[in-house]
């Protein structure tokens, strides 16, 4: 089990990623209990965007966000979208998954301007698969 430097559980960083390009990054906050999330772009600016849960405290931008930023692109690279979820443990950084249907597909971004705007970054070949 991954421990954070306040002996707590660790923010679980999830970086949306459109063709292989970090879009934003979601970070959960109390997910057991009052489940709160955050939304932050890849300069780590906060998102006013809310999706499924309402937002939470900020959280500090971590020290390994620029790695963890590219290795999201570099995993997500094959795909039109995937989620490439980390933790940033002192100057580590740990994988913990790749989603490619995050929440079914089916969580809904407020307002839902945002969603289009992403759903506009999505390109899906037409030439086969």
């Amino acid at each position: 089990m991954l421990i954070a430097e306040d002996g707590g559980i660790p923010f679980d960083y999830k970086i949306h990623c459109f063709n292989g390009k970090p879009n934003f990054i979601q970070v959960d906050i109390d997910r057991h209990t009052k489940h709160k999330r955050n939304l932050y772009n890849t300069q780590w600016q906060l998102l006013d965007v809310l999706l499924r849960h309402s937002n939470g405290p900020e959280v500090p931008k971590p020290a390994q966000l620029q790695k963890m930023v590219e290795l999201a692109a570099k995993l997500s690279e094959p795909f039109f979208y995937a989620r490439v979820d980390f933790y940033s443990i002192y100057d580590d950084v740990y994988f913990g998954e790749i989603t490619f249907h995050p929440g079914g597909g089916r969580e809904v971004f407020k307002p839902i301007e945002y969603d289009y705007k992403l759903g506009s970054e999505l390109k899906i070949p037409t030439d086969g698969i």
